[in-house]
Protein backbone atom coordinates (compact mmCIF):
# COMPACT_ATOMS: atom_id res chain seq x y z
CA UNK A 1 0.00 0.00 0.00
CA UNK A 2 2.84 2.36 0.85
CA UNK A 3 4.53 1.81 -2.53
CA UNK A 4 1.21 2.51 -4.28
CA UNK A 5 0.99 5.86 -2.46
CA UNK A 6 4.57 6.72 -3.45
CA UNK A 7 3.94 5.89 -7.11
CA UNK A 8 0.69 7.90 -7.20
CA UNK A 9 2.44 10.84 -5.49
CA UNK A 10 5.27 10.84 -8.03
CA UNK A 11 2.82 10.81 -10.96
CA UNK A 12 0.76 13.57 -9.35
CA UNK A 13 3.71 15.90 -8.73
CA UNK A 14 5.33 15.24 -12.10
CA UNK A 15 2.06 15.79 -13.92
CA UNK A 16 1.37 19.03 -12.05
CA UNK A 17 4.64 20.78 -12.74
CA UNK A 18 5.13 23.74 -15.06
CA UNK A 19 6.58 22.85 -18.45
CA UNK A 20 8.40 25.01 -20.99
CA UNK A 21 8.54 24.42 -24.73
CA UNK A 22 10.70 26.36 -27.18
CA UNK A 23 8.36 27.49 -29.98
CA UNK A 24 10.80 29.85 -31.70
CA UNK A 25 10.50 27.99 -35.01
CA UNK A 26 6.77 28.68 -35.34
CA UNK A 27 5.79 30.94 -38.27
CA UNK A 28 4.59 33.66 -35.89
CA UNK A 29 8.00 34.03 -34.25
CA UNK A 30 10.83 32.59 -36.37
CA UNK A 31 11.59 35.73 -38.40
CA UNK A 32 12.33 37.70 -35.22
CA UNK A 33 14.75 35.33 -33.51
CA UNK A 34 18.40 36.37 -33.17
CA UNK A 35 18.30 39.67 -35.07
CA UNK A 36 18.26 43.30 -33.93
CA UNK A 37 14.74 44.71 -34.01
CA UNK A 38 13.68 48.32 -33.45
CA UNK A 39 10.82 48.93 -31.07
CA UNK A 40 7.96 50.48 -33.05
CA UNK A 41 6.54 52.14 -29.95
CA UNK A 42 7.97 53.25 -26.63
CA UNK A 43 8.13 50.64 -23.86
CA UNK A 44 9.71 50.27 -20.45
CA UNK A 45 11.52 47.57 -18.52
CA UNK A 46 10.05 46.71 -15.14
CA UNK A 47 11.36 44.62 -12.30
CA UNK A 48 8.68 42.19 -11.18
CA UNK A 49 8.08 39.74 -8.40
CA UNK A 50 9.74 36.34 -8.56
CA UNK A 51 7.67 33.99 -6.45
CA UNK A 52 5.70 30.78 -6.69
CA UNK A 53 2.49 32.67 -7.59
CA UNK A 54 4.05 34.44 -10.55
CA UNK A 55 4.12 33.15 -14.12
CA UNK A 56 7.41 34.97 -14.70
CA UNK A 57 10.26 33.30 -16.53
CA UNK A 58 12.52 36.32 -16.05
CA UNK A 59 12.22 39.02 -13.42
CA UNK A 60 12.51 41.88 -15.91
CA UNK A 61 9.51 42.45 -18.12
CA UNK A 62 9.05 44.56 -21.28
CA UNK A 63 5.74 46.41 -20.96
CA UNK A 64 3.73 49.28 -22.44
CA UNK A 65 4.25 52.68 -20.80
CA UNK A 66 0.73 52.52 -19.30
CA UNK A 67 1.00 48.97 -17.89
CA UNK A 68 1.47 48.13 -14.23
CA UNK A 69 5.16 47.81 -13.47
CA UNK A 70 5.41 45.44 -10.51
CA UNK A 71 8.22 46.33 -8.12
CA UNK A 72 9.73 49.28 -10.03
CA UNK A 73 10.60 50.73 -13.41
CA UNK A 74 14.20 50.13 -14.50
CA UNK A 75 14.35 52.17 -17.70
CA UNK A 76 12.15 53.65 -20.42
CA UNK A 77 12.86 52.47 -23.96
CA UNK A 78 12.03 55.03 -26.64
CA UNK A 79 10.65 54.11 -30.04
CA UNK A 80 13.52 52.86 -32.22
CA UNK A 81 15.48 51.19 -29.40
CA UNK A 82 17.16 48.04 -30.75
CA UNK A 83 16.32 44.79 -28.98
CA UNK A 84 17.12 41.15 -29.76
CA UNK A 85 14.69 38.27 -29.26
CA UNK A 86 16.53 35.12 -28.22
CA UNK A 87 13.62 32.68 -28.25
CA UNK A 88 9.89 32.26 -27.64
CA UNK A 89 8.63 29.96 -24.89
CA UNK A 90 5.28 28.29 -24.43
CA UNK A 91 4.83 27.89 -20.69
CA UNK A 92 2.27 25.25 -19.76
CA UNK A 93 0.86 25.24 -16.24
CA UNK A 94 -1.62 22.72 -14.84
CA UNK A 95 -5.20 23.96 -14.66
CA UNK A 96 -4.47 27.42 -16.10
CA UNK A 97 -3.09 26.31 -19.46
CA UNK A 98 -0.45 27.89 -21.68
CA UNK A 99 1.08 31.35 -21.80
CA UNK A 100 3.51 32.56 -24.47
CA UNK A 101 6.65 34.63 -23.78
CA UNK A 102 9.37 36.17 -25.93
CA UNK A 103 12.74 36.22 -24.17
CA UNK A 104 15.13 38.93 -25.25
CA UNK A 105 17.99 41.26 -24.44
CA UNK A 106 18.58 44.98 -24.77
CA UNK A 107 21.67 47.12 -24.12
CA UNK A 108 21.00 50.55 -22.64
CA UNK A 109 23.79 52.90 -21.56
CA UNK A 110 26.28 50.06 -21.11
CA UNK A 111 23.83 47.89 -19.14
CA UNK A 112 22.49 44.65 -20.60
CA UNK A 113 18.99 43.61 -19.54
CA UNK A 114 17.47 40.18 -20.16
CA UNK A 115 13.70 40.54 -20.34
CA UNK A 116 10.50 38.67 -21.04
CA UNK A 117 7.61 39.94 -23.10
CA UNK A 118 4.17 38.42 -22.52
CA UNK A 119 2.85 37.49 -25.98
CA UNK A 120 -0.48 36.20 -24.76
CA UNK A 121 -2.66 33.63 -23.05
CA UNK A 122 -5.87 33.09 -25.03
CA UNK A 123 -4.52 34.85 -28.12
CA UNK A 124 -1.16 36.03 -29.40
CA UNK A 125 -1.01 39.84 -29.42
CA UNK A 126 1.08 42.03 -31.72
CA UNK A 127 4.45 42.69 -30.10
CA UNK A 128 6.00 46.19 -30.02
CA UNK A 129 8.59 45.15 -32.64
CA UNK A 130 5.95 43.83 -35.09
CA UNK A 131 4.57 46.21 -37.72
CA UNK A 132 0.94 46.85 -38.65
CA UNK A 133 0.92 44.06 -41.24
CA UNK A 134 0.72 41.67 -38.26
CA UNK A 135 -2.83 41.42 -36.88
CA UNK A 136 -3.37 42.91 -33.42
CA UNK A 137 -4.63 39.52 -32.21
CA UNK A 138 -3.93 36.06 -33.66
CA UNK A 139 -5.13 32.58 -32.71
CA UNK A 140 -2.82 30.48 -30.56
CA UNK A 141 -0.24 28.49 -32.51
CA UNK A 142 -0.99 24.80 -32.91
CA UNK A 143 1.55 22.58 -31.21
Amino acid sequence: MRSFFVVVSVFFFCGCSTRHYDVSKHDYFSRYIGISLPLLKAQRLCLREDNINSRAIRTIRLVELEEYCGIRELVKLPKGTEIKIQRVIKQWMPVSGSAWYALGIVDISGNTYEFEYFYGYLSIWRAPWEDETVPIKRPLPRS
